[in-house]
């Protein structure tokens, strides 16, 4: 039959996330967690071709788009409950999943914290705060210069905000055009979405710079993380299920201190 794509909300403990959803057969679930600052509409043309083998659940966390924006609990730990607690709620005791820049942060959490869960995985396009060697600041590269200096901006206490508003096509506008694969080639429709939505969403501007704030709280509890690992001699495992993916210019991301392979 037709496919479709529908856009719902779902409360859960008194937070609300919305997200997208292609279902039509119910076969196995596949949750899609996007990176910064994009939200569910960047899964917009992947969503349909995969619902020909999964449940497609493309979800703004909290903070994100339309979803609830708290005050806190941008750490990957409460990021990573509330994405559990989602998936409950939407009767999927086990599911497969892609995350994407931030959203690898929060996949990597998830599937180190409960791999009995995690059906498969594919994490890309990003390092894992506490666990990959961190970027000098001062780099001699002046591309990983260009590519990161948003890291410390973003995780800046308050003066960001006051930076960016009223500017938010500059700013955001600037990390688009100067990450994207190809900056000729990125629909404007597209990038004028996210911004309109950073814009015009009363607390999307504060919760998108929460998620790199929240980094000091993330930091410490992914240390203390058991280590994802595909080794099938060791524990915590995820065998033949675990997928890492760079792009162009991607940094080497075998991490081998966690096991990653």
């Amino acid at each position: 039959g037709r496919r479709s794509l529908a856009h719902e909300q779902c409360t859960w403990r008194a937070s609300r996330f919305c997200f997208a959803e292609v279902n039509f057969t119910m076969p196995p679930a596949l949750l899609l967690l996007g990176g910064w600052p994009q939200n569910w509409f960047a899964w917009r043309y992947l969503m349909l071709p995969l619902s020909q083998h999964f449940t497609g659940i493309a979800v703004d966390p909290r903070g994100v788009g339309l979803s609830e924006k708290p005050s806190d609990g941008y750490d990957a730990d409460t990021l990573s409950a509330d994405m559990f607690s989602l998936m409950d709620a939407l009767g999927h005791e086990k599911f497969s999943m892609v995350g994407h820049d931030v959203g690898l942060w929060i996949g990597y959490v998830m599937a180190a914290d409960r791999p009995d869960r995690i059906e498969r995985i594919a994490l890309g396009e990003a390092i894992v705060p506490g666990l990959s060697p961190s970027p000098p600041l001062l780099s001699d590269d002046r591309w990983v210069s260009d590519f990161l200096w948003h890291f410390n901006f973003n995780r800046a206490l308050g003066v960001n905000e006051r930076l960016v508003e009223g500017r938010e096509d500059l700013y955001f506008g600037y990390q688009f055009d100067t990450k994207s694969g190809s900056a000729e080639k990125y629909p404007a429709y597209g990038k004028e979405f996210y911004i309109e939505t950073l814009r015009r969403v009363p607390g999307a501007l504060k919760a998108s710079f929460d998620y790199y704030r929240a980094i000091d709280q993330s930091i410490p509890f992914i240390t203390k993380t058991p280590k994802l690992l595909v080794n099938p001699d060791q524990s915590k495992l995820l065998p033949r299920r675990l997928a890492l993916v760079g792009g162009q210019k991607a940094f080497d991301l075998s991490l081998p201190d966690a096991g990653l392979r």
